[in-house]
């Protein structure tokens, strides 16, 4: 098993960045590769993707940063993504993200996975970073 923290800056406040995070229905918005649909069933909500469907929810603490990613194929099989938002001053933020390989998933795609959340980010970025004029 292979365990990898990625961290990403923005130059936004951290409310900002974990009002956008941790609410669950902006996870479409920003993790294109990851998410293909995201729908409610009840109480739970239901991720689409690539791999398939999986329950989600976002397990988030303003007060310390923390927003959880926990998902399986159901109840008894979740697993935990932790990651934490870090005010960085007043106008920039720190996001670390932390994934934690599968058990029976490739090394390939684990590291495919990390490649492609480095690339949500930047989606993520263009979401909660004011956006800049041309001079």
């Amino acid at each position: 098993m292979h365990i990898k923290t990625q961290a990403f800056t923005f130059d936004a406040p951290v409310a900002k960045v974990f009002g956008f995070l941790s609410n669950i229905d902006n996870l479409p918005a920003w993790a294109i590769h990851f998410c293909k649909d995201l729908r409610r069933e009840g109480d739970r909500h239901i991720v689409t993707t690539p791999a398939g469907d999986l329950l989600l929810r976002l397990e988030a603490d303003a007060k310390t940063g923390v927003i959880d990613f926990v998902a399986g194929p159901d109840e008894t099989k979740l697993e935990r993504w932790p990651s934490r938002l870090v005010p960085l001053g007043e106008s920039r933020s720190l996001w670390l993200f932390t994934a934690i390989q599968s058990p029976g998933m490739p090394d390939i795609e684990f590291d495919r996975q990390c490649d492609l959340l480095i690339e949500e980010s930047e989606v993520l970025r263009k979401r909660v970073e004011p956006a800049r004029s041309a001079a």
